[in-house]
C-alpha cells in the first residue's frame, strides 16, 4: 500500500476541534513511510478556512454524513481509505500498523481499537487477533460490536465495488462493514488507531438518536439477510432492535 486516503465528513457548524484533527493528520504525514491524502467534505454552506486536507470539497445542501464520505471517497487516490470524523484523533503507530497488515495480509479490510481522549477504553474492544472469512462477520453482530465499525481500513477498491456508505442517519458505519465481510475476508487487531471524544455536538447525542438508531437495525437486518438467503448462508437477527424500540417507547 503506496497511499493512505484518510476520509472527513463535516458539518460546517461542528468545527470546534478541526485544528486538532489536523494536527494528528499532519503526525501520521511526518512519521509514515507511504503517502497520506487527506479529503475533507464540508456538509453545507460554510465560507470557513481550513487548512490540512488535499482537498476540500463544499457540499452545498447538507445531506449527512454517508452521503458526505461518500463524496469524499469519490475524490480519493489512495490504495487504502480511512474514515476520520472531524472531532476525534489518530494514533499513529496503530495507523502504521494497520497499513503494514494491510499490505501484508490477504485480507482486504483491517479493524483496530480506540480510545477515549483522556486515555480510557471505549466499549467496543479487541483484546486479540481475530480474523473472518467472507461472510462470517455479521452472524457476530453484538452490541457493544466487537469492535466500532467506524475504525476500520480498507482497500479502497473494496469501498467501491460496495457502493461506499448507505445513507443511513446513524450506524451507517456498520452497514458499510457488513458490505465489506460479505465478499472480501477481513481481521481485527488489538492495537489502538483512534482518539475518540464524546461532546455535546455528536449525533449520537441528538434526542432522535434511538428512533434512527433502530430504524438503522432494521435496515441492516433486512439488506443483510437478503444477500444471505440469496447466497445460501443462515438469516441473522439484530441483537437490539426490540430493545432500542422499548427505550424509545
Amino acid at each position: 500500500m503506496a497511499t493512505l486516503s484518510i476520509i472527513s465528513a463535516m458539518s460546517p457548524d461542528l468545527t470546534a476541534y478541526f485544528d486538532e484533527v489536523a494536527d494528528s493528520v499532519n503526525e501520521l504525514r511526518r512519521e509514515a513511510q507511504f503517502t497520506v491524502d487527506w479529503v475533507l467534505c464540508v456538509d453545507g454552506l460554510s465560507s470557513q478556512t481550513f487548512v490540512g486536507p488535499d482537498r476540500i470539497i463544499h457540499n452545498p445542501e447538507p445531506c449527512g454524513v454517508a452521503v458526505a464520505r461518500n463524496i469524499a471517497l469519490s475524490r480519493a487516490v489512495g490504495d487504502a481509505i480511512l474514515p476520520l470524523d472531524a472531532d476525534d484523533l489518530l494514533v499513529v503507530p496503530g495507523i502504521i500498523r494497520m497499513m503494514e497488515e494491510l499490505s501484508t495480509s490477504a485480507y482486504k479490510w483491517i479493524a483496530a481499537n480506540r480510545i477515549s481522549v483522556d486515555g480510557g477504553r471505549t466499549p467496543h474492544w479487541i483484546e486479540q487477533r481475530q480474523t473472518w472469512h467472507a461472510g462470517e462477520l455479521s452472524p457476530n453482530w453484538t452490541t457493544p460490536f466487537v469492535f466500532h465499525p467506524n475504525c476500520v481500513m480498507t482497500h479502497r477498491s473494496l469501498a467501491l465495488a460496495v457502493g461506499g456508505w448507505p445513507a443511513l442517519r446513524t450506524n451507517e458505519d456498520l452497514a458499510f462493514v457488513f458490505a465489506l465481510s460479505r465478499i472480501s475476508a477481513g481481521c481485527a487487531i488489538a492495537n489502538v488507531m483512534l482518539k475518540y471524544r464524546s461532546w455535546s455536538g455528536q449525533i449520537t447525542k441528538s434526542p432522535t438518536y434511538f428512533a434512527n438508531k433502530r430504524n438503522a437495525f432494521h435496515y441492516i437486518e433486512v439488506v443483510e439477510n437478503q444477500w444471505r438467503k440469496a447466497n445460501s448462508y443462515p438469516t441473522i437477527k439484530s441483537p437490539i432492535i426490540e430493545q432500542i424500540a422499548a427505550r424509545d417507547d
